[in-house]
């Protein structure tokens, strides 16, 4: 698992990867909370995240929630890999959480 906030000059990006877990809740917390803070665009992307639980699923809600209710564009990006998309469709939440 890996969590990178990359700011660039006028976004934020965090690129998941691996299997998250509520093992990784409070890294994950901790960036989404950086990067929305910094009050630029946030970009995440899931592009390379093999697995979530529900507790990603809901810091991801909750971001995107904050981001809207501060005015601050966030965006989740794919293309989903087939595990990640599988759980979400499971949910009945896959196209609620990403744009692709």
């Amino acid at each position: 698992m890996a969590i990178l906030l990359n700011p660039e000059d006028d976004t934020c990006q965090i690129a998941l990867e691996g299997a998250l877990d509520i093992g990784a809740a409070a890294e994950l917390k901790a960036a989404l909370m950086e990067a929305l803070g910094r009050g630029r665009p946030v970009r995440v992307s899931l592009e390379a995240l093999t697995d979530l639980d529900i507790t990603t699923f809901q810091l991801l809600w909750t971001a995107r929630r904050d981001a809207e209710a501060a005015g601050v564009p966030l965006t989740l990006v794919g293309p989903l890999q087939d595990s990640v998309r599988q759980t979400l469709a499971d949910l009945g939440l896959c196209e609620v959480l990403i744009r692709e």
